[in-house]
Formats: C-alpha cells, sequence, structure tokens
C-alpha cells in the first residue's frame, strides 16, 4: 500500500509541475501580446522563470505537506574532491553523448546533434550561460534529484527512485531527441546524489555540461569525421567512468544499498 502512495503522491506531483509549467508558458507570451511582442522568442530568461516557478511551488507543497520539512532541497556540504569530480563528469558526458550523437546521426537520418548555433539569434551568449548554463541546470537538479528522487526513495529502493526521476526529467524536455540525450545525464546526476548524499556536486556537473554545450554551440564546434568521433566517445566514456571511480561516497541512508 505504502509503494501504491507514493506512485499516486509522485503522479499528484508531476500534475502540479505540468499545470504550472503550462501557467507560466501562457503567462509569459500572455504579457508578450500586452506589451505589442507578438513575435517574441523564447529566451532563456522565460526558461528561468517557469522552472523558479516549478521550485517555488514545490517547496510551498512540501512545506504544507510535510510540515515545514524541507530536506529534500537542501544543499548539503560535499568535500572539494566531489565538486572537481561533478566538473569532471560535465565534461565527459558533453563528450560521451555529442560522440554518441553524432555517431547515431551518421548512421541514420536523425539530426541529433547538439550544436546548434542559431540559438544565439535572438539573445546574446552572455544570457544564455547565465539562465540556461548556471540558474536552470541548479534549478534542475533541485527539482528532480532533489524533490523528486526523495519522494520515490520514501517508496522504493535507489535504483527506482533514480531510474523515476531520470524518466521524468526526460520528458519534462518535451523533445524525444532531447530527451533521449539527457536520460543518461539524469541517471548518473541521480546515482551522484545518492552516493554523495549532497546535490553540490550533481549541480556543478550540470552547469558545467551545459555551459560546454552553449560554448560548443556560440563556437560552432562540431566533429562530424567518423574517426574523431570515435575518439570523443572513448574520451567521455574514460571520463566518465574514472569520475565515478574518484569520487568521495558517505553511506546511504537506506539499508540494502542500491536496489
Amino acid at each position: 500500500m505504502g509503494k501504491v502512495k507514493n506512485i499516486l503522491e509522485g503522479a499528484l506531483y508531476v500534475a502540479i509541475v505540468l499545470l504550472v509549467q503550462k501557467i507560466a508558458y501562457y503567462g509569459v507570451y500572455l504579457l508578450a501580446l500586452v506589451g505589442g511582442r507578438e513575435d517574441m522568442e523564447w529566451g532563456p530568461g522565460h526558461s528561468v522563470l517557469v522552472q523558479c516557478m516549478v521550485l517555488l511551488v514545490l517547496g510551498l507543497v512540501r512545506w504544507v505537506v510535510w510540515e515545514r520539512n524541507m530536506e529534500p532541497f537542501q544543499v548539503r556540504r560535499t568535500s572539494a574532491r566531489n565538486l572537481l569530480v561533478g566538473a569532471w563528469l560535465g565534461v565527459g558526458l558533453v563528450l560521451l553523448l555529442q560522440g554518441a550523437a553524432n555517431l547515431a546521426g551518421r548512421f541514420s537520418s536523425l539530426e541529433l546533434s547538439v550544436v546548434q548555433p542559431e540559438v544565439f539569434q535572438a539573445y546574446p551568449l552572455a544570457w544564455w550561460l547565465l539562465g540556461i548554463g548556471v540558474v536552470v541546470p541548479i534549478v534542475e537538479e533541485m527539482i528532480y534529484r532533489g524533490f523528486f528522487q526523495h519522494h520515490f526513495l520514501r517508496g522504493f529502493g535507489a535504483a527506482t527512485a533514480v531510474l523515476a526521476q531520470g524518466l521524468l526529467f526526460a520528458v519534462g524536455h518535451k523533445n524525444l531527441l532531447q530527451g533521449v540525450l539527457v536520460f543518461p545525464m539524469a541517471l548518473l546526476h541521480g546515482l551522484l546524489v545518492w552516493k554523495t548524499g549532497s546535490l553540490l556536486p550533481a549541480m556543478v556537473s550540470h552547469v558545467t555540461f551545459n555551459v560546454v554545450v552553449l560554448l560548443m554551440m556560440a563556437l560552432q564546434m562540431d566533429v562530424q569525421n567518423i574517426g574523431q568521433l570515435g575518439v570523443v566517445f572513448l574520451g567521455g566514456v574514460f571520463m566518465v567512468y574514472t569520475g565515478l571511480r574518484l569520487m568521495d561516497t558517505e553511506e546511504p541512508k537506506r539499508e540494502g544499498g542500491l536496489q
């Protein structure tokens, strides 16, 4: 019965997130229409606003339902080594996913490259780096690896909780190809949080990932040679593997370890 309740509560929280996102999206475009900006393009500031609204509402729900228990949103301290590992993993994920995406694109008609420089036409790079590079990933870690992973850990083992938040994170991008690309990152970050007991390494990894991808877009750094792609992919695998081996871990707070 406890697992059923956990799933139903999780579904309710997902519905709340979707509702808040819809309200925020329509609110932004309504304000644009009122201000005479019918041709407004979605930008990093709008994404920051939506994600912050979701985090605020989930925080209020947690505050009310769980009697001011804000444990899922607490950013606990961790070692400097884990912060460096987070940055290392962020770069590794870029290499791994960029290599995998471009290799898949070479053998199919799908456009999977993360390098899309046209996104900078409406807003300057600095605005993207601040909003999408720094603020959004920090907030997303608090939502998915903080709130949702913590929620599912109360009813299931760690493996199920990590998988559940990863699926929600992938689906939350509302784009199949993007979802496929970010799903491995979500799983890795969920594992990081579980193993280190802190959101900080995942935050550092996510910020590093987004900043590097944005810089690659701005500089139009896109590898297409199949030999070079293989090296990029294997380099990413090596960095992710060594990062996981080097991180400081603490004893999981749930009996049975990673289930």
